[in-house]
């Protein structure tokens, strides 16, 4: 027992067993020699659910691709989206379902919402639903909580002159059975773009951050609003003017939300989730934050500054800074986060790094969550044409996995790159090794 205690601390207190990669695998995919976006993932224990836009013969298709903690594809599916527009899909988990957005089309000119639920360990599809509100309906977000799985998007615009503005739209499915349990469908007036950015799911309450502007430009305003998770009651709205969020999540009583202001500037604020009072704001940097996570003690934003890459760490409770790393590239060099994801012990962050007009490559870093020390930079896929970029990023039980595109050939692909957790953090390391030793399982430290 002695040896088991002596060993332990020693796993503990060691920044990377003996200077062990943490990366683990990766997977290629190109479908039909064109561009391929693998935009979202999101885990169940070790399975990664990806989504992307893949091109193939007479446009394009919704991929969803499951993959076992070992790199094994174990069932895909695909359906077509809208032609000739290659926007953003969603995933979301609960439990061992798991859920998509994206768009497609069933009359020419018109785009629909559509979502499937996939049972995780077959692949098949357990409910399904299309969203027709307008001509441009398109998902901007998709978040899973115990009571509900909630869309979020644009449009509800006419398909005739005059053309109307965009609405934002909000959809809520019982997540077993797919049952719509309530709608809402904010119009601020025909001539206001009406757009919900980003959901977040805190236990019985969803909150959607949304913008208002005048259709042809000018200023945005913020909108956020808090539903009952279940009914769909509107609980309260809040609007900040010169602000457009991009990302919101939530925890322990607040609500963060992050984007940018008109004078580009990062933005990011914390409000009370029971009224929607302001707690703490933070605009003090330019550049912009495209995503943010909580995870405890630490509220994390990630996206650019100027040319570099941003990060930054907040204390939840008041917004002052814990930790930031905004990276200053040579020049005509730059570099950005797209995602962000917490563990109790790291910030795994995903985007990209390169030379204006020329080659860039897939960047995945580990920040330390409490100091914000490097723990690990992988960049990989140097490429011209397309690029590569990393889109998205989510931890799993002892994975991490980040997906985007790696370019070849005058085409992109989809790629996803596997790291191990247990060689980058130090107390799950000491956790999977005593739990090795005390009950026999079979995971490597």
């Amino acid at each position: 027992m002695k040896t088991l205690v002596r060993f332990a601390f020693f796993l503990l207190f060691i920044p990377n067993l003996f200077g062990q990669s943490p990366f683990l695998w990766e997977r290629q995919k190109d479908f039909s020699g064109g561009i391929d976006l693998l935009r979202s993932v999101s885990t169940v224990g070790n399975m990664a659910i990806t989504a992307g836009n893949a091109s193939v013969t007479g446009g394009l298709d919704l991929a969803v691709l499951n993959y076992g903690g070992g790199g094994a594809l174990r069932w895909t599916d695909q359906a077509p989206l809208t032609t000739g527009l290659n926007t953003r899909v969603f995933t979301a988990t609960l439990g061992d379902i798991a859920f998509a957005a994206a768009y497609n089309s069933v009359v020419p000119n018109n785009s629909d919402i559509f979502i499937r639920a996939y049972n995780t360990r077959t692949g098949n599809v357990l409910w399904r639903d299309t969203v027709d509100k307008g001509r441009d309906d398109f998902p901007q977000g998709l978040a899973a909580g115990p009571f509900v799985v909630v869309a979020v998007g644009q449009g509800g615009n006419t398909s005739v002159a005059p053309i109307t503005a965009l609405d934002a739209l909000i959809r809520a499915y019982d997540p077993l059975t797919g049952r719509l349990l309530w709608e809402d469908q904010v119009n601020k007036g025909d001539t206001i773009q009406d757009i919900a950015w980003a959901v977040a799911i805190d236990f019985d309450q969803v909150f959607v951050a949304g913008s208002s502007s005048a259709v042809g430009g000018g200023n945005r305003k913020m909108l956020v609003r808090a539903y009952h998770a279940r009914t769909g009651t509107l609980q309260w709205e809040v609007e900040r003017a010169g602000v457009t969020p991009t990302a919101i999540t939530t925890r322990s009583g607040r609500v963060f939300v992050a984007g940018s202001t008109n004078d580009l500037h990062a933005f990011i604020t914390a409000l009370n989730t029971t009224n929607g009072g302001s707690v703490w704001e933070d605009t003090s940097t330019p550049g912009i934050f495209v995503g943010v996570k909580i995870r405890d003690h630490r509220v994390v934003g990630v996206g650019r500054s100027l040319q570099g890459s941003l990060i930054r760490a907040y204390h939840p409770a008041d917004g002052t800074t814990a930790w930031e790393h905004i990276t200053t590239p040579p020049p005509d060099f730059s570099e950005f986060f797209s995602a962000v994801a917490l563990s109790d012990e790291a910030a795994y962050v995903t985007g990209s790094s390169g030379q204006d007009s020329g080659q860039s490559e897939f960047v995945v870093r580990a920040y330390e969550l409490s100091r914000g020390r490097v723990l690990f930079d992988d960049r990989s896929h140097s490429s011209g044409g397309f690029g590569s970029a990393g889109f998205d990023i989510a931890v799993g039980a002892t994975h991490v996995y980040a997906v985007g595109q790696a370019s070849d050939s005058g085409s992109s692909d989809f790629l996803i790159r596997a790291y191990d957790r247990i060689a980058v953090e130090p107390k799950l390391r000491l956790l999977v090794f005593v739990l090795g030793r005390l009950f026999g399982l079979n995971v490597p430290v």
